[in-house]
């Protein structure tokens, strides 16, 4: 790729794709909700900045979950200035409708694998779909020993169906 094709990358956060399959697997909670507050300055947690998202849950498609969360994501503002900025980092919009993949860590949850764990709710007429935003955030694949960068599609998905695909993939795997 050369030097200009490094300094593109460097500009922005590099992610290896995750299938939706492995997302499920791995992630402990998976929920589809509603963010109902933003915190942009949530301060320090473990010594990163962050921002708080409160999640009212409508969904519980593994795991267990209350009706409402509280999701960290590296980033934002702290006391005395201090700013983060994360490029990639998912940023949620109060009043949106979301599927989450999530671990726990203390009283709050992360997304896994970043911005590959959050899909958004949009609608086109009548329908709804799901897709993930990725502004900020480049795909890479591994040939060998380098990173190869790749242009990156993202699926609108039916938001219901997946909804229920991810629903029914922990039984279907226990089985």
């Amino acid at each position: 790729t050369g030097f200009a094709g490094f300094a593109a990358m460097a500009s922005a956060t590099s992610f290896v794709a995750v299938s939706d399959e492995a997302l499920v697997d791995r992630a402990p909670l998976a929920v589809g909700g509603e963010v109902v507050a933003v915190d942009r300055a949530a301060g320090l947690a473990d010594g990163v900045v962050r921002t708080e998202f409160e999640i009212a849950v409508q969904d519980v498609l593994k795991g267990e979950a209350p009706g409402r969360i509280r999701v960290a994501v590296p980033g934002g503002e702290a006391e005395g200035g201090l700013a983060l900025k994360i490029y990639g980092a998912p940023l949620l919009r109060q009043g949106e409708r979301v599927l989450l993949f999530l671990s726990p860590r203390g009283k709050f949850f992360r997304i896994e694998h970043l911005m590959l764990g959050v899909f958004h709710e949009v609608r086109v007429g009548d329908r709804r779909f799901a897709t993930r935003r990725l502004e900020g955030a480049s795909e890479v694949r591994i040939a060998g020993s380098a990173l190869v960068p790749v242009v990156s599609h993202q699926p609108l998905r039916d938001f219901d169906a997946f909804a229920e695909w991810m629903y029914q993939r922990p039984q279907q795997t226990r089985a």
